[in-house]
């Protein structure tokens, strides 16, 4: 089962934040923990981990999990469409899982399908890495 191997790396306390990130085999995954509106300064800090993962993190593979995000707080996380940009830049996989069905109707829309590899569960998206 693919979450034996999940090991917990958060650094604060999950407590004040509005995330977490866990190594699931070669995958760190970004997990949302709240369902509530994000603030900017959460938004902010997903963005930085996000970059700080893709740059200089130790896995070649970052999945942003959306699962908890309602429509209204998914649409925050447009911002995190600039760190594909960097994922490409250092030759790293970034994937998004679980999108609220109004979020992932809007990706198509756009045309960000085309930039992201999406996945309905963590499970499945771990699986499509980690053969």
């Amino acid at each position: 089962m693919v979450d034996e191997s999940v090991q917990d790396e958060s650094v604060q306390a999950e407590a004040d934040q509005a995330f977490r990130v866990q190594q699931w085999g070669s995958v760190q995954v970004v997990h949302f923990l709240v369902d509530a509106l994000l603030d900017p300064l959460d938004v902010q800090r997903v963005d930085d981990r996000l970059q700080e993962l893709l740059t200089t993190g130790e896995s070649a593979r970052v999945l942003l999990d959306l699962g908890p995000l309602e429509h209204d707080t998914a649409m925050q996380t447009a911002p995190f469409v600039k760190r594909r940009a960097t994922a490409d830049e250092h030759a790293r996989a970034f994937l998004l899982a679980r999108p609220h069905p109004r979020l992932r109707e809007l990706l198509e829309q756009v045309r960000l399908t085309d930039m992201f590899e999406l996945h309905e569960t963590v499970e499945g998206a771990v699986k499509s890495q980690d053969p």
